[in-house]
């Protein structure tokens, strides 16, 4: 059965479930410089996705696969998290 926070029904506003609640880490934070904002911001992409397949094995080019795929775009990535979150538990 899955989680109906699991679910993602429009453009997400947040990485990981509830996908409709408000995540201010992936903005800009007051007073933060613009570039820091981006490189943190991207790091939280790029962890997200390899997060709901802790405990496969991984080879290196998959995991640089994920990497690129956590560059895309915040709804993308979400997106995509989701379906290997419920992938997993399926």
């Amino acid at each position: 059965m899955t989680d109906r926070a699991d679910l993602v029904h429009s453009a997400p506003w947040a990485l990981t479930p509830p996908y409709n609640t408000y995540d201010p880490r992936l903005h800009r934070q007051s007073g933060e410089p613009a570039d820091h904002a981006r490189h943190r911001i991207l790091a939280l992409k790029v962890a997200t996705l390899p997060e709901p397949l802790d405990g496969l094995e991984l080879t290196d080019y998959e995991r640089q696969v994920l990497s690129w795929i956590g560059c895309w775009e915040t709804h993308t990535v979400a997106v995509l998290a989701a379906l290997l979150r419920r992938a997993r538990r399926a």
